[in-house]
């Protein structure tokens, strides 16, 4: 259901985008690292004859929502699972290492060095070439991006983007049901029913797809072990959860791709 409803949000931004490009856009993510992105963005530029860095723009328009979506519930999660975060920043080595860069006040300084450069090179060396078209593809990507505020049905927008982060939570949480150590969450009166362990690994894991990598493998499935750890659960158990959900998942995206791109439309399910 969630892929479902972002391949009908994606016709409601971009334009031209079907179930089967869409679904094949998520399978050749598996392939190479942002590859289903990618061809995604030259796909509608060719089919709604578009400047390929307007159809960006709506491409980074659509994964601002996201990002939006995430950090909000990053702000939950991380309010609900206060004390279980604090007793990891706390008792382990590694949640103190976190804790000591966070505390940094040099890494804070570099990135905020690094920010004023970018915006002095694009702010004051306009006459450069490189800024100039640069500031050139910056322009067009912000006005793709303002098709989000602009677009008519914006209200089906919202609703479809809350309707695919509401599945993919669902999605998580119904894997929790399937191994014993995680689906004893669900039995805890501490635990929300589970939807508070659920939550916190449903972020980390979105989160750590912003990560180059081949549909998530590697850096998605090290963020759910770290969320599973806060938790108590060991990185045997957590290995398990994350290649069972993580290996169900890409078999699905391959099936669904493979129904819609190659079988006539009276045989797609």
């Amino acid at each position: 259901m969630g892929y479902a409803a972002a391949c009908h949000r994606c016709e409601t931004n971009a334009g031209g985008m079907r179930m089967g490009n869409h679904m094949g856009a998520y399978a050749l993510n598996l392939v190479f690292p942002q590859l289903g992105e990618a061809w995604r963005c030259v796909f509608v530029s060719k089919r709604q004859k578009a400047p390929l860095s307007t159809v960006i723009g709506t491409d980074v328009g659509d994964r601002s929502s996201d990002l939006v979506v995430i950090l909000l519930l990053l702000g939950l999660s991380l309010f609900v699972a206060h004390p279980f975060i604090m007793d990891f920043l706390t008792k382990y080595a590694v949640g103190r290492d976190v804790r000591s860069i966070a505390d940094d006040p040099v890494v804070w300084i570099g990135i905020a060095v690094v920010t004023g450069a970018l915006w002095t090179l694009c702010r004051f060396f306009k006459t450069v070439k490189w800024v100039s078209d640069l500031n050139t593809n910056l322009t067009r990507i912000w006005e793709g991006f303002k098709v989000i505020f602009t677009m008519k049905k914006w209200w089906l927008y919202i609703i479809l983007t809350l309707g695919i982060w509401t599945c993919y939570f669902f999605e998580t949480y119904s894997v929790f049901m399937a191994f014993p150590f995680t689906r004893a969450f669900i039995h805890d009166p501490h635990m929300a029913a589970g939807f508070i362990p659920g939550l916190v690994v449903f972020v980390f894991g979105s989160m750590s797809m912003a990560v180059p990598s081949n549909g998530g493998l590697g850096p998605w499935n090290l963020a759910v072990m770290f969320a599973l750890s806060l938790f108590g659960i060991s990185n045997t158990e957590g290995t398990a959860f994350s290649m069972v959900m993580w290996s169900c998942q890409a078999a699905m995206l391959i099936a669904v791709s493979y129904n819609h791109l190659t079988l006539p439309p009276i045989l797609r399910v």
